[in-house]
């Protein structure tokens, strides 16, 4: 995957950083050996200068004894020997202080190139240490990734069982639905139509004279009165199968589109199911509906356009 590559890439940088850091401390040791070996050569040249200068003060004081003293001898050979030996020390001295000069500046780079490396030691740690901090922040996006690839793939399988289950639930309830929508259409149209069944999709069609019919096919009152005895069968279902029982049940504006016959047909079922709903109640705009209420409530509006309650 992406994150898996962009790990493997930051775990090789990290890898090239490591071997860097690694190359450098061996070239600081190795210069620490060098400047170990530099001030061994120095001690040597402050050696040699002090046997130099130690010389000269043996050769002033050998001059003096031969100015003081005329009567002795003068070994010619000796002395040239004695001038050979010192310009043969003075010659070594210079050598010295040239090798001693050129470590001086050796050790002077050295020390440079020192502070130049620790300098570079101080910044690959810090990318290292970036570097590793970034590893941990994506090994922690990658677990989390995965616990919630689990929850998905959980949550994914909760919703299969339930589709399974409201499928399952739908395809039980369907004819109930039909049964009771059917026997509540049957009373209220006087035994005209006998029949209502539902599709897959719960679309409504009607029996008539042996052949289903689409609900459109009927007019505006049948068409609300198939829907109001589905409705009318919906309730009734989920009041029976219920823990506990419904109190009441409101229908808004039911009878608009229905004749005089049938609006006492649907009272008398609304009647039958005042057993199972203590409290029924419609609103409407019909005036005579209320004759067959026991109780009216009306909402009656002001000019203001507020209203007010009047019960019966």
């Amino acid at each position: 995957s992406v994150l898996s590559e962009q790990i493997k890439k930051i775990e090789e940088k990290q890898d090239i950083v490591e071997k860097e850091l690694d190359a450098l401390q061996k070239r600081i040791k190795h210069l620490s050996e060098e400047r170990r070996e530099l001030d061994k050569i120095n001690a040597t040249i402050r050696s040699l200068l002090e046997e130099i200068e130690e010389g000269e003060k043996s050769l002033v004081e050998k001059s003096k004894e031969l100015e003081e003293i005329k009567h002795v001898s003068f070994e010619k050979d000796e002395y040239e020997r004695k001038i050979i030996e010192k310009n043969k020390v003075y010659e070594e001295y210079q050598l010295v202080l040239e090798e001693y000069n050129n470590k001086k500046d050796e050790n002077n780079r050295l020390k440079l190139e020192l502070e130049k490396a620790r300098g570079n030691k101080k910044v690959l740690e810090q990318k290292i240490g970036s570097i590793k901090e970034q590893v941990d922040n994506l090994e922690r996006i990658k677990k989390r990734i995965g616990d919630e690839t689990a929850d998905l793939e959980y949550l994914q399988l909760l919703v299969d069982i339930m589709s399974s289950f409201r499928t399952d639930l739908i395809s039980r309830i369907r004819p109930m639905l039909s049964a009771y929508a059917s026997e509540f259409f049957e009373r209220l149209t006087d035994g005209k139509y006998k029949l209502i069944e539902l599709d897959e999709d719960y679309n409504i069609k009607i029996l008539d004279d042996g052949r289903a019919y689409g609900i459109k096919r009927f007019s505006g009152g049948e068409e609300d009165l198939a829907n109001l005895c589905l409705r009318l069968a919906i309730s009734e279902i989920v009041s029976e199968r219920a823990d506990r029982q419904f109190n009441f049940i409101i229908l808004d504006e039911i009878f608009g589109s229905q004749d005089s016959i049938r609006r006492q047909n649907i009272m008398q079922a609304l009647n039958a199911l005042s057993s199972k709903f203590r409290q029924i109640f419609l609103i409407t705009h019909i005036e005579d509906i209320k004759n067959f209420m026991e109780n009216v409530i009306h909402v009656i509006e002001n000019e203001d356009g507020t209203s007010y309650v009047k019960v019966d």
